[in-house]
């Protein structure tokens, strides 16, 4: 839950603030509203974990910086907001670590803070990179994302900032083009070999103009020229993460089931074919599983397509409770589910999903308050590597008919027959 302070003396804005918070930013929030440079020091004797405050420079009780100063001594990112534009005041502001300085003037204004204030705090969880030879410049664009909450990751050398790549999740790198041991260009085709635009961002630094077309040519998303101010290149930066937040939605919207929030058929096959293509040249083993929900026919004629509905993300649910987080787990099509569990042996396979059929039999599904059903799936799976996913899927398919057809509730993981039933 990310908290968010709204210091403000206008009921009428504090009120829009809020209603707009609750309604646009898709991160749970609590917000708290106060209009008082007085009523926030007493706020802060009993609570200052704030994770960003909303902040009118001009109160009844201030019209100096002594607010914004208090927030920031108490490490509370802030947005000022004021009615009147005084450039004495913003370049006051502006030698100050606050996140922006907002002149409140219009709607499209307040929009503004809503939009920013959702950015930041999904700023949070993104880590930049900046690869630059010269320290002073890294520690400068550092100080700058750091305004805006990102984390922020540091390589003077080009060669290891491929390895920090590799190793951590990195959404946007920033890239100076003159470095002594490899050009910025060169750095951007290598990290284009293995990441495109949709997943990694680069932003082009130079104070040589013509960079830009060769940066641009060579992948990168964006150049920015040195020397720089620090709102343009927090706007650009954070106008690439609202794309690639923007791709990634797409994405899951194309990837997920609608029902049951977890990846479909098609997303299965692509991701499914790039593993099992990957495996064919390693010794690790992994596990191809079917699974359908027992006489599913039957509760849909006998409760309702509604209480169907709660059986399906029943399972998907304890599916992904099951399996760790780089496991395959997609809803095929009606009551049939489709995994691949990876680097795991078939006896380790088999107990997960003794353990599942063993969940899912004593899992109530309500249909009204007082009354409950329970369901049964069976499940057939196979790690013997085939010559494709496709061939695997067929097995394991057989398999879950072999269970269907010998008393379901059970899992099946040869041929002849060996289960597990519950």
């Amino acid at each position: 839950m990310e908290k968010i302070l709204i210091v403000e003396d206008s009921k009428v804005i504090s009120s829009y603030l809020n209603r707009k918070i609750h309604a646009n930013i898709d991160i749970d929030c609590d917000t708290k509203i106060i209009s008082s440079f007085k009523d926030l020091k007493e706020l802060f004797k009993v609570d200052k974990n704030f994770d960003i405050a909303l902040v009118d420079i001009n109160l009844s009780d201030v019209s100096d910086l002594s607010l914004i100063d208090f927030l920031l001594e108490n490490h509370i990112p802030s947005i000022v907001m004021t009615a009147n534009f005084d450039e004495k005041l913003y370049m006051q502001l502006k030698n100050k670590k606050i996140i922006d300085f907002v002149l409140k003037d219009s709607m499209a204004s307040l929009e503004y803070i809503v939009t920013l204030t959702a950015r930041i705090l999904h700023n949070k969880h993104k880590t930049v990179l900046v690869v630059d030879d010269s320290k002073t410049s890294l520690n400068h664009i550092r100080n700058f994302l750091e305004r805006h909450l990102y984390k922020v990751a540091l390589e003077d050398d080009p060669k290891k900032a491929l390895d920090t790549i590799s190793s951590q999740n990195i959404s946007l790198v920033v890239v100076d083009y003159y470095m002594p041991n490899m050009k910025g260009t060169d750095l951007i085709q290598e990290i284009r070999k293995y990441h495109s635009k949709d997943e990694v961002e680069i932003i082009g630094i130079s104070s040589d103009e013509k960079s830009a077309i060769h940066f641009l040519k060579y992948g990168a998303n964006d150049f920015i020229r040195k020397p720089f101010e620090i709102e343009e290149f927090l706007h650009r930066v954070n106008n690439l993460s609202q794309q690639l937040d923007n791709i990634e939605y797409l994405k899951n919207i194309v990837n997920t089931d609608f029902l049951t929030k977890i990846y479909n058929r098609k997303y299965f096959f692509e991701e499914g074919k790039k593993y099992f293509d990957k495996s064919k040249n390693e010794h690790s083993t992994f596990c191809v599983a079917m699974i359908d929900i027992d006489d599913f026919k039957r509760v849909n004629d006998t409760f309702g397509h509604d209480v169907g509905d709660i059986a399906i993300k029943t399972i998907a649910n304890i599916l992904k409770e099951k399996t760790k987080g780089d496991d395959i787990v997609a809803r095929f099509g009606g009551e049939e589910f489709a995994v691949i569990l990876k680097d795991i042996s078939l006896e380790n396979s088999i107990k997960m999903f003794e353990s599942i059929c063993k969940e899912v039999s004593e899992k109530k599904i309500y249909i009204e308050d007082d009354k409950s059903i329970n369901i049964t799936v069976s499940i057939g799976i196979t790690n013997k590597k085939e010559e494709s996913l496709q061939k695997m899927l067929k097995v394991a398919d057989e398999r879950l008919y072999i269970a269907k057809n010998s008393g379901k509730n059970k899992v099946v993981y040869e041929d002849v027959a060996e289960t597990v039933e519950l």
